[in-house]
């Protein structure tokens, strides 16, 4: 995904040649070299200020919402982490690195209703898809501990990626 120059980087899973693996070694990899990427790269970097987090289940619009913000004119101190974030223990050693390391962690919580995740992995090729259980667990697991400040954000942004003119208000594109 090509950056435009006033944002530094999107790191996302996604993007590792592992990341749709059979093999759960595999897969565990791909969210590694994101936290690797993160630790010895973003965090030290600085000229990177703040880091947004997008929070919500597969299927949510995580990866479309990151293609738009890229297109958004960010100050070159704006970091995109792209994954589900579900895992709360996880999530907190997440901000709790992005804090330690004097940067703003912002959480964007997508707020899709679950039967519309449900509906747009029903429309992924393999092995993109997840499955109806996989998105019912991990919004069963962030409605039941969603992000807050307590954990540590500096901010926290609820966003309906269904409506485009909610996008346009918040983050200033058409």
């Amino acid at each position: 995904m090509a950056l435009p120059p006033t944002l530094s980087r999107i790191l996302c899973p996604d993007e590792h040649p592992d990341r749709w693996s059979p093999d759960p070694t595999k897969r565990a990899e791909a969210f590694a070299s994101v936290a690797r990427a993160l630790r010895d790269e973003v965090l030290v970097d600085p000229a990177v200020r703040r880091v947004l987090v997008l929070v919500g289940p597969p299927g949510a619009g995580k990866s479309t919402t990151a293609a738009e913000l890229a297109r958004v004119q960010w100050d070159a101190g704006t970091v995109l982490v792209d994954a589900c974030h579900a895992d709360q223990p996880m999530r907190i050693s997440l901000v709790k690195r992005i804090r330690a390391a004097g940067k703003q962690a912002v959480a964007v919580v997508m707020q899709t209703p679950t039967t519309e995740c449900v509906r747009r992995d029903s429309l992924r090729q393999p092995p993109r898809c997840v499955g109806q259980r996989v998105i019912e667990q991990k919004a069963a697991e962030l409605r039941r501990f969603p992000p807050t400040r307590a954990e540590g954000w500096t901010s926290i942004v609820t966003l309906d990626p269904t409506v485009r003119e909610e996008l346009g208000a918040r983050w200033g594109w058409p």
